[in-house]
């Protein structure tokens, strides 16, 4: 995206300006990666707005312009398999703090949000009880 805007005046930009990088990504397949350059322009561009840069955000007309990508929902895992899936957790060997992230929300029943945004001051270790601040816990994720 830098590299087809990056030089451009922001003020001068239109909607196709920023939709045509977006829908080369799409036209390659990256549906995924195009949906989010068309969220992170579309926030980019309201921070100029509320900056004052700009008066009028044309990434906003780019809803609905990029495809969405056809999620597949997976079925639970079952019961008899969860050995299976503590075996292949335990034997992970990429980053150990992904390793310990998984098996945490395992065993506490956590969004991944809520681990990611935890902080240590809402820890009580001597209690060993973790409080989640109401605030954080509708974050998808």
């Amino acid at each position: 995206l830098f590299a087809a805007l990056g030089e451009r005046n922001i003020a001068e930009l239109k909607t196709r300006d920023l939709l045509a990088p977006i829908k080369a990504v799409e036209i390659s397949g990256r549906l995924e990666v195009a949906a989010r350059l068309q969220q992170r322009t579309t926030a980019i561009m309201r921070y100029a707005v509320q900056s004052g840069l700009i008066d009028y955000n044309p990434a906003q007309e780019m809803a609905g312009a990029v495809a969405s990508c056809n999620r597949q929902h997976r079925p639970a895992l079952e019961l008899k398999r969860i050995p299976e899936l503590l075996t292949k957790i335990d034997s992970y060997t990429g980053r150990p703090l992904t390793r310990w992230a998984t098996e945490l929300t395992l065993l506490i029943f956590i969004r991944s949000s809520e681990l990611r945004f935890a902080r240590w001051s809402e820890i009580d270790f001597e209690a060993s009880i973790w409080t989640i601040p109401p605030e954080r816990e509708p974050i998808p994720g």
